[in-house]
């Protein structure tokens, strides 16, 4: 299990780095290209709950995971439903939220893209992804005055720390970044895709889940559908996908001794299979 490294800084994020972090939550919520009053948002690495606070503000429905349970546990009671959750493995089915907010959490990744793929995944189509990060570019005198006292005082910045800002920080940490990893994030439905895939890769094999059970029905009718619509174009492609003979299976072999060819006799259907009989020549 991965090390806790905020367990007990929920009380100084809230009452501290807030001050900050607020405002910056509260402006990337205004930026949705559409109300969220009344929609069901993801809150990413919501932390002490700054940007559910701004979710609130906007009458969303806010729904929060944090991989640090001691900062989802600040001020529990007033804050929107939570689940200790990594970003890049959210315990969330496909379209399961309307919209998505990551502040100051995909920066804390060395792989980020998994992360905005997670959120392209379980967002609904439609819905906005609104993310925010640090940047390389930002600096702060004060910030920095501030940062050599404490050091003089005897404070040392975490190893961790020290190695968050200098591996992960700077991948997103530009206007360039943000759009190269947004760009190399699957799009959404890539992993239901590659879920059908999976099921129909497993043939005949019985289904033991309902969601796959649902998937293999889905995929069928979707494969029926797409054969109708080319031989109503009259796509060529047609006899690929819908043999022009039975498709009752077909035994190989020479001409018989009554001039048929085995080749193109049908088999006896099977249990349940309806017999499939040709019209009489005429004599």
């Amino acid at each position: 299990m991965k090390t806790d490294h905020y367990a007990r800084s929920g009380r100084r994020w809230a009452l501290g780095a807030e001050l900050v972090y607020g405002p910056i939550a509260a402006e990337l919520v205004a930026m949705s290209p559409h109300s969220l009053a009344g929609r069901t948002v993801l809150d990413a690495g919501a932390g002490t709950g700054a940007a559910s606070s701004a979710l609130n503000a906007q009458h969303a429905r806010a729904l929060a995971t944090d991989l640090s349970a001691g900062m989802l546990a600040w001020d529990a009671a007033a804050r929107p439903p939570c689940a200790v959750a990594d970003i890049r493995a959210l315990p969330l089915a496909d379209g399961s939220v309307e919209d998505a907010v990551a502040a100051f959490v995909l920066n804390h990744l060395t792989d980020p893209v998994s992360g905005l793929a997670e959120l392209a995944r379980v967002t609904r189509p439609g819905g906005a992804i609104l993310a925010a990060v640090f940047s390389n570019d930002s600096r702060s005198e004060a910030r920095d005055r501030i940062d050599a006292i404490a050091q003089a005082a005897g404070w040392q910045v975490p190893a961790w720390y020290a190695k968050l800002k200098a591996t992960a920080v700077p991948i997103l940490g530009s206007r360039a970044g943000m759009a190269s990893g947004a760009r190399r994030g699957p799009r959404r439905g890539t992993t239901r895709r590659r879920r059908r895939h999976r099921a129909r890769a497993a043939g005949p094999l019985p289904f033991r889940s309902p969601y796959l059970r649902r998937l293999a029905r889905r995929d069928r009718r979707r494969t029926c559908r797409c054969a109708r619509r080319r031989r109503r174009a009259g796509d060529p492609r047609r006899h690929a996908a819908v043999p022009a003979h039975s498709r009752v299976p077909l035994r190989p072999g020479p001409h018989n001794s009554a001039g048929q060819n085995p080749a193109l006799t049908p088999d006896p259907p099977a249990h349940g299979q309806r017999q499939i009989t040709q019209p009489a020549a005429p004599p």
